[in-house]
């Protein structure tokens, strides 16, 4: 299945930014490389503010889907 779904991340705010369908029933979950929760939104248009470099693990969940991305943040 392909979602409309784009993450971005802007060094200059330091802000993982999820944007998709506003039809999409999501809930975002930000995880760290040691896969401790972070953060969470209960929609899918949200942003993150991460302050500590590394790798983190963006897991969007919807009714009967899920998708999971990997991205750094320097």
């Amino acid at each position: 299945m392909r979602l409309p779904i784009e993450v971005v991340y802007d060094s200059d705010t330091h802000r993982i930014k999820v944007t998709g369908n506003e039809s999409m029933d999501a809930e975002v979950f930000l995880y760290n490389a040691n896969g401790d929760l972070e953060n969470y939104s209960s929609s899918l248009n949200t942003e993150f503010t991460v302050l500590t470099p590394g790798i983190y693990i963006i897991q969007i969940q919807g009714d009967g889907w899920y998708a999971e991305g990997e991205i750094e943040v320097e």
